[in-house]
C-alpha cells in the first residue's frame, strides 16, 4: 500500500489517498496534480463551510467488487463508491466527511468504450464521489437530474465535456 496526502492551498481541505494496487495506479500523482486538487477543494469549500478531510482509496476491480457486495449487496465491479459519514468525525483541525473508492480497471475500460481520456473520466468520478459526500444523491429521478446538471456545470469549468452524452460524436 502506498499513502500520500494533499492539502488545499487554504489548508481547509485535506485528502488522504491510499493506493492498494500501485502497479495499476503508478501515475496517480499526475491525476492529483495541483490543478485537480484546487478544483476539488473549491467544490468542497463552496458547500462545506468547515475544514474537511476526504479519504480516497485507489484500488482494482477485485477489491471494489468485494466492497460493492459488502455495502450494497451488488456482486459486480463498479467505477466509484462513496461512503459519506452519517455524523461528522473531528480529526485534528478537520472534519472527516467520508470515503471514496475508485477502481482503475473499470475506469480504464469505460474511458476506452466511451472514447474519452482516462484523466477526464477519473476526474468526473472523483467529483461524483465528492458530491455524494456533500449530500447529493441520485436515487430519485429529480435528484439524479440535479446531480448530473451540477457535475456537467462543474466539469465545464475545467474544460471537461458533458460526461452524460451518449456517444463520442456528441463530444
Amino acid at each position: 500500500m502506498k499513502n500520500f496526502n494533499f492539502s488545499s492551498e487554504t489548508k481547509l481541505i485535506k485528502f488522504e489517498i491510499e493506493v492498494s494496487n500501485p502497479k495499476l495506479w503508478e501515475n496517480c500523482n499526475s491525476y492529483f496534480d495541483s490543478f485537480s486538487m484546487k478544483f476539488f477543494s473549491k467544490v468542497i469549500e463552496k458547500t462545506f463551510k468547515k475544514n474537511a478531510l476526504v479519504s480516497i482509496l485507489l484500488t482494482d476491480d477485485k477489491n471494489i467488487k468485494i466492497l460493492n457486495y459488502r455495502w450494497r449487496k451488488k456482486n459486480q465491479n463498479t467505477n466509484v463508491l462513496s461512503f459519506p459519514v452519517k455524523s461528522f468525525i473531528k480529526e485534528g483541525k478537520h472534519v472527516f466527511i467520508g470515503d471514496i473508492v475508485l477502481s482503475y480497471e473499470t475506469i480504464k475500460k469505460e474511458s476506452i468504450q466511451r472514447k474519452i481520456k482516462f484523466r477526464d473520466h477519473f476526474l468526473h468520478l472523483c467529483l461524483h464521489g465528492i458530491l455524494h459526500l456533500l449530500g447529493y444523491d441520485h436515487k430519485k429521478q429529480k435528484e439524479e437530474i440535479e446531480m448530473e446538471n451540477t457535475e456537467i456545470k462543474l466539469l465545464s469549468l475545467i474544460n471537461i465535456q458533458n460526461p452524460y452524452l451518449t456517444n463520442a460524436e456528441d463530444r
